[in-house]
């Protein structure tokens, strides 16, 4: 198969596309956080998203470390053509024939096939918890978890308040002094990381998002914001805080899976990107399971 859609047919992810590409992702059901329309909206500046329909297919092109690659096809089961379609596409580019992001469901049926060859991407794997254990730290494992929120509770007044119109300066006003505290002008991924999260505020509504700030003695020490990635999973997008306020980390993990609707069981946390300090600290909350994520080649 070769693909009939030109190159520049690609497009930007717009608001507008919401509605059709929301709905495409949640049908393919792939269970990875880069099958958000919020994630590839506000991130489409950073790694120039595009997309694009073909036949019952949404393809995802976008750009890393100078090369054109694509997500995993979203669509129907049978998608090995469409795969091999994307590496002639790559290959004419003069880009490495391979396709990113493929859910271990994808990988399980296609495993067989001798065309493909598979490998981890264990830095994008998914961190999935159950919901009542960041709502509850229960049980011996989440002692120090425990701990952290008491000595938060015990030595601050707190609120953990919805972010809105009548907040949102001031939600900003944290971001740019966060930003100043860990020197994101000396980290181009994480000072775009606060950018996408601005972005992600700025259209809230418009992208379904929930957020919420973590106050300590009125003033705000962390926020969070994440989604209902489907009726059972909420994903937490971005969490940021102040270290040096012991135990907000733990209050908005722990207030949030609060806010999710009795329909959550699982809260998605996202990947570590290969940063072992993330790794650590995403491991120390004991997810259940991990969502694998794959790298798919031509054998």
């Amino acid at each position: 198969m070769i693909l009939p859609v030109a190159h520049e047919s690609f497009r930007h992810f717009e608001l507008e596309d919401r509605p059709l590409l929301e709905t495409a992702f949640r049908k393919a059901a792939f269970r990875l956080c880069e099958y958000s329309f919020a994630t590839q909206f506000c991130w489409r500046s950073w790694n120039e998203s595009r997309w694009a329909p073909f036949e019952d297919w949404i393809l995802v092109r976008y750009r890393e470390h100078g090369q054109d690659r694509f997500l995993c096809p979203i669509g129907p089961s049978g998608s090995a053509e469409v795969i091999e379609a994307c590496f002639r596409r790559l290959d004419d580019l003069g880009s490495e024939p391979r396709v990113d992001f493929v859910p271990e469901a994808v990988r399980v049926m296609l495993d067989k096939d001798s065309r493909f060859r598979f490998e981890p991407d264990q830095s994008n794997d998914d961190y999935v918890y159950r919901r009542e254990d960041l709502a509850e730290f229960p049980g011996k494992k989440f002692a120090r978890k425990r701990n952290h929120v008491a000595r938060f509770l015990r030595n601050a007044s707190w609120s953990f308040d919805k972010v809105d119109s009548a907040n949102m300066s001031e939600c900003l006003g944290f971001l740019d002094d966060w930003c100043v505290s860990h020197g994101c002008e000396e980290d181009p991924r994480l000072d775009y990381e606060v950018e996408a999260l601005r972005t992600c505020l700025g259209h809230m509504d418009a992208l379904g998002q929930s957020s919420f700030v973590l106050r300590a003695q009125g003033g705000i020490v962390g926020m969070t914001l994440g989604e209902l990635m489907s009726d059972d999973t909420l994903v937490v997008h971005y969490e940021k805080a102040y270290p040096e306020h012991d135990g907000a980390y733990q209050m908005l993990s722990r207030e949030f899976a609060r806010t999710a609707p009795t329909s959550v069981v699982w809260i998605d946390r996202e990947q570590d990107m290969g940063v072992e300090g993330l790794r650590q600290s995403k491991l120390s909350f004991f997810p259940d399971h991990m969502q694998r994520c794959w790298i798919v080649r031509p054998s």
